[in-house]
């Protein structure tokens, strides 16, 4: 590992690079841990592991584990050995701001119609017929994932809630607003000088990582939301607590549905928001937005007036 002492000349594409080997490591080491110990306690065999033949236990423990690998750790490791960008990369942690943890959670609320919304316009996209084997290839994949996460989503306790909000909500919430928007956002704003560049760009590798395109747009907003939460605010804790709101909405709806006898496929069949509704998302999140930064920069000059 470079020194981290040395770190103060490091040219942001060295940074990112860095980021990136570390990521691969990572992943594979974790992986590796992921699939003795899910062997080591529900059986089966190491070089014939299949997400179709585990349980939703199973399921869950890999992917807590090699989440936490490639998401929570590498960011972490790049800033300890980058002391001169510590602060820059995740902002100040401490004590925040209870205004801002509330106008936070409000604003994940008030924007779910209009993501909803873009879900299903991305949902209904075709492609050419020249390229249709790219769609068919696409719906398998999404088909796919789409299988495994419903089976994460079986909850047949109180108990099975908890876990799916730690492997579904908390770790990817912390995880990957570390990594997108501490890690990578933080690496292009020091490299362009341009924040809302670096804002878009990771939010579009955000959602592009996760090899979902019909399913690309609305969670490339929803990185652009916490690309912004996370610029105006100076601290990742709300970009972290936004996403935890949004996984976490998604995994509670899923228990209760289940709770009440219902069966998962109605979270797709739910009646969707009128357009009006959708309108009124749309435009009361830019001015939710608008508040969040001017309250930010509020608490920002407080903060330095009494230093």
């Amino acid at each position: 590992m470079v020194s981290p002492h040395t770190s103060a000349r490091r040219h942001p594409f060295t940074s990112l690079l860095l980021l990136l080997l570390i990521i691969a490591i990572c992943y594979f080491v974790f992986g590796v841990i992921a699939v003795f110990l899910t062997v080591f306690f529900y059986g089966g065999s190491l070089t014939a592991l299949s997400f179709d033949q585990m349980s939703p236990d199973a399921i869950r423990m890999i992917q807590g584990i090699v989440a936490t690998g490639a998401f929570v750790v590498p960011p972490l490791i790049l800033s300890w050995s980058e002391q001169h960008y510590k602060n820059h990369y995740f902002g100040r942690i401490r004590n925040p701001n209870v205004s801002l943890v509330v106008l936070t959670v409000v604003i994940l609320f008030v924007f779910s119609p209009f993501a909803e919304w873009i879900n299903r316009v991305n949902q209904g996209m075709h492609f050419p017929e020249s390229l249709k084997w790219i769609e068919n290839w696409m719906r398998m994949k999404e088909d796919g994932l789409a299988e495994l996460t419903s089976k994460l989503l079986i909850m047949r306790s109180f108990p099975d809630l908890l876990i799916n909000l730690l492997v579904i909500a908390i770790i990817p919430a912390v995880g990957e607003e570390l990594l997108f928007r501490g890690g990578l956002q933080s690496i292009l704003v020091r490299w362009s000088g341009n924040y809302h560049l670096a804002v878009w760009v990771s939010a579009i590798i955000f959602s592009a990582i996760h090899v979902q395109f019909f399913g690309f747009l609305p969670r490339m907003l929803l990185g652009v939301l916490f690309g912004y939460i996370f610029v105006w605010s100076g601290s990742i804790v709300f970009p972290v607590l936004g996403h935890f709101v949004n996984n976490g909405m998604a995994v509670a709806a899923a228990y209760f549905l289940q709770k009440n006898g219902r069966s998962l496929d109605d979270l797709d069949n739910m009646q969707s928001s009128s357009i009006y509704a959708v309108i009124a998302s749309f435009v009361f999140t830019l001015l939710l937005m608008l508040v969040f930064r001017t309250l930010s920069e509020r608490i920002k000059l407080n903060s330095y007036e009494n230093e």
